[in-house]
């Protein structure tokens, strides 16, 4: 590390909450690694992820900025590719009061680093200031956008322009499973936040004993309404969403997105994972040796991706969108597989990437 505090600007996509996870994860190896540094997260991720997921003993500071627009979400499935094209128009133009505002608050910062997942807006900056940029993804919204040109072409010019900011990038570290691999970047496992919490302490939280048995059905943190049906064979659902307290209706327990528990301590306690298949929700189950069910966007072009690593990587189903949305997927439970032996533990693509970072940052 460095002789002072290490000081990182983070710029974090809060396209869902995968890239926030992810970040989370990493600041928290950071501070491990140096407990003086100073982070800056730039990020519209709602307020209280980074308290639920942050160290409390490391000078954080979060500043409330969008940093990335992705895919304009018109539900936990589903986008709209007009919506979002005529406001990533408008953000790449960089030419606004937020990007001023960025731009003053880098300069009297002055970071050793700006680390992005995967703000486009942070590496044009890091560039403009000469400050050292370093990229970590699992897939580039040039690459998602691609894929989309055929149904509207308009987005061809955007992924050139995005392509070229991405390349501008000094450190670009691929986060398994990514969709499109870069020649002579560094590639990590699965990055995944790490658990805090005993198995007894979860379940007491939750209103549980410890002989209760739980799987959590989720939707990666966009709120949906489920069909829930009466006989779960033995198993509590746990389902977190946009409620204002824990609430217990006979054997479902629903619970706030800003629960004191961790989603990561709740993944962990677990017997089973249902729902959408996003990067955290994977690679979190993978890194816990949770069993998982999981529902894929089908429009969405890192959905194969996921799927292929599921099959080979995780103990694993796939149901469709309708039997996720009508409560049908209940059928199964009868047969759910449950992890009941040890499992060696996983290395976290986090320790691997911060390895990464301090390297870069040393030379």
């Amino acid at each position: 590390m460095t002789a002072s505090p290490l000081r990182v600007a983070c710029f974090v996509s809060s396209h869902g909450f995968g890239h926030a996870t992810r970040m989370s994860a990493i600041i928290n190896q950071i501070c491990r690694k140096d407990n003086r540094a100073e982070i800056m997260i730039f990020s519209q991720v709602p307020s209280w992820f980074w308290p639920a997921n942050l160290p409390r003993d490391c000078n954080i500071q979060v500043i409330n900025e969008v940093t990335d627009v992705g895919l304009v979400q018109k539900g936990p499935f589903h986008h709209s590719l007009e919506d979002s094209f005529f406001r990533v128009e408008e953000f790449l133009s960089f030419s606004d009061s937020r990007t001023k505002r960025c731009t003053a608050l880098l300069r009297s910062s002055n970071p050793h680093l700006v680390l992005c997942d995967i703000s486009p807006l942070g590496i044009e900056l890091g560039n403009r200031l000469q400050i050292p940029t370093v990229l970590l993804e699992n897939f580039t919204w040039d690459w998602i956008y691609q894929s989309y040109t055929g149904q509207y072409p308009g987005f061809q010019h955007l992924v050139e322009k995005l392509k070229k900011i991405y390349d501008k990038t000094d450190l670009r570290i691929q986060c398994r499973p990514f969709c499109n691999e870069v020649k002579n970047c560094p590639s990590v496992n699965p990055i995944f936040r790490f658990p805090q919490t005993d198995r007894d302490i979860v379940l007491s939280r939750l209103g549980l004993s410890s002989s209760d048995k739980y799987v959590i059905l989720t939707t990666g943190g966009i709120p949906m309404k489920h069909e829930i049906l009466q006989d779960t064979h033995g198993f509590h659902v746990i389902i977190p969403g946009d409620y204002n307290s824990i609430n217990r209706q006979d054997k479902v327990t629903y619970i706030p997105m800003n629960c004191e528990i961790a989603f990561i301590d709740l993944v962990q306690s677990s017997s089973h994972v249902i729902g959408k298949a996003g990067y955290s929700t994977v690679s979190e189950c993978w890194g816990m040796n949770i069993p998982f069910t999981g529902v894929f966007r089908e429009d969405f072009p890192e959905s194969q991706v996921l799927r292929e690593f599921c099959q080979k990587a995780l103990t694993f189903n796939e149901i469709s969108h309708l039997a996720f949305i009508d409560g049908s997927w209940f059928e199964l439970f009868e047969d759910l597989p449950i992890t009941t032996m040890e499992h060696s533990p996983k290395i976290n693509g986090a320790t691997q990437a911060v390895d990464e970072i301090v390297s870069f940052i040393n030379e």
